[in-house]
């Protein structure tokens, strides 16, 4: 059953990370839970066990869809805020009444940008994670399984990336 497991959370990665990342981490919290309890609870029930592994993978589950977002933002903001900031100083504008607005631009400017790249970094780390859990699997020669990582990294990439670009709307063509 364990194996059925990790291999639906190995595919669940490697052709929708992107999509389902909440669900990884829950799982991760879920695991991480079922080995932590028993290092705090002596001998806990098997229902105590999965209660509190339950509970960590829902805890984790919630922090990383919030922080997530929270953070990108946070970091992108920083990022183009504190860029425009540098820029304005190397042209020698200083800080003054309205100086502020192109940095606050540039801030939100920077949110959007590290959306969007985050994205991207998702979709290489999913792939990747999926395709060396799957091929960690197998009991293949490291020859093959190097061949199997990369073929597998590189298709859950092209899938999670296909399906990346369907959701952008079609545009309107000239008639």
């Amino acid at each position: 059953m364990a194996a059925i497991f990790q291999i639906v959370v190995s595919l669940a990665l490697l052709f929708a990370g992107r999509r389902v990342f909440w669900f990884v981490v829950a799982v991760l919290g879920f695991y991480a839970g079922m080995q932590a309890t028993p290092m705090f609870i002596e001998a806990p029930s098997q229902s105590t066990l999965i209660a509190i592994s339950l509970g960590c993978g829902l805890f984790m589950a919630v922090v990383a869809f919030v922080v997530q977002k929270l953070a990108i933002g946070i970091a992108g903001f920083l990022v183009g805020g504190y860029g425009a900031f540098l820029g304005m100083s190397r042209l020698g504008i200083h800080l003054g009444t309205f100086n502020w607005i192109p940095i606050v631009g540039v801030g939100i400017l920077g949110v959007v940008l590290s959306s969007l790249v985050f994205e991207w970094a998702l979709i290489v780390i999913s792939s990747i994670a999926g395709a060396y859990l799957l091929m960690m699997m197998l009991d293949v020669s490291e020859s093959i399984r190097s061949l199997l990582f990369v073929l597998l990294a590189v298709a859950g990439f092209l899938i999670q990336a296909k399906d990346k670009s369907k959701k952008k709307p079609a545009s309107k063509k000239d008639a």
